[in-house]
């Protein structure tokens, strides 16, 4: 607009609908702002005026019928979306502020963890450090919670660290961002600090190892022990990866050999595949496979070895 005239409404919604006619779907406020004209008022101003960007996109007659099918996006597509989320905001962020920042018609977080095997191969796909990603407040809370669930007791920094999900911030970083103190972050998730819940002894998580393999009669991997363990014992495999650093190391603390790639039957094998599937809703690259695959899984070169190529793999698992 020239220099200190106030656009009209009219004015704002014709740029607008410029802007989405370019565009092909309804623009978030870095898009506008991005393929406007010149002389178009910005984002922020539209926004005002209507009382919301979403408002004034309502009043151009954009509503959510104007957004794209999210099931064709490409990739490409999925990560100029985010990219656009990033530059709006100025920041990273995780899969619980996407949730909040992401305008309608764009796609949700799941949709990028199916897509891309986790937030973070979304995050390295789209060109960004892992290590910059604004966590709020409520992700690190549900996510300490998540772990303390897990273990069956409030865990400490380090086995925190070692029983997180690749997709959960470190223990720094919620340190960092609680002043410094691991226990004031504690209470402000609500766990007991004083009460450090059940806790195994070496000796009760070896017996509880040698318990399921008996019952299986092999070397159970860890989604074995997770489907097989029994009232008492842990409830997650997790527990053992906290206390003894690995899968593979309680498994030689127990006095049982970690498996091989000639302990795998090719049945087993197809099941680890089967297994994730279910889990993420899709069958996996080899590369989300290799992101996602459990302690004590075959490697996607046992696969290769055992089955040629990764296509195969897939072919025989949907049988």
């Amino acid at each position: 607009m020239p220099t200190g005239k106030i656009a009209s409404e009219a004015e704002i919604l014709a740029a607008i609908s410029a802007v989405y006619e370019k565009l092909g779907r309804r623009p978030i406020m870095a898009e506008y702002d991005r393929l406007r004209a010149p002389d178009a008022p910005m984002a922020p101003t539209c926004a005002k005026r209507f009382g919301g960007w979403n408002e004034a996109l309502k009043a151009a007659g954009i509503n959510a019928a104007c957004t794209r099918k999210l099931h064709y996006l490409t990739d490409m597509q999925l990560i100029q979306d985010f990219k656009a989320i990033v530059t709006e905001y100025g920041s990273v962020p995780d899969s619980h502020r996407y949730e909040m920042f992401r305008h309608p018609g764009m796609a949700g977080a799941t949709t990028y963890i199916r897509r891309f095997g986790s937030w973070h191969g979304l995050v390295l796909r789209a060109g960004y450090n892992p290590k910059d990603i604004a966590y709020s407040e409520e992700s690190m809370i549900r996510d300490v919670r998540a772990v303390a669930e897990k273990l069956g007791c409030v865990p400490t920094l380090e086995e925190y660290d070692l029983a997180r999900g690749e997709d959960m911030p470190s223990s720094t970083c919620i340190k960092n961002h609680f002043g410094g103190s691991w226990i004031n972050f504690l209470e402000k998730a609500g766990l007991d600090t004083g009460n450090r819940g059940v806790r195994f002894s070496d000796e009760e998580l070896i017996a509880s190892l040698r318990k399921v393999a008996k019952k299986l009669g092999y070397t159970p991997s860890s989604r074995d022990y997770d489907a097989n363990f029994e009232e008492g014992m842990p409830t997650s495999y997790r527990t053992f990866m906290a206390h003894f650093g690995g899968w593979n190391e309680a498994l030689k603390a127990a006095g049982l050999k970690p498996k091989d790639a000639h302990w795998f039957t090719a049945e087993e094998m197809l099941d680890a595949v089967r297994a994730m599937a279910e889990r993420l809703g899709m069958w996996p690259t080899s590369y989300v496979y290799t992101k996602q695959k459990q302690p004590g899984d075959p490697t996607v070169a046992i696969f290769y070895r055992r089955f040629g190529t990764w296509r195969k793999v897939l072919e025989l698992a949907q049988k």
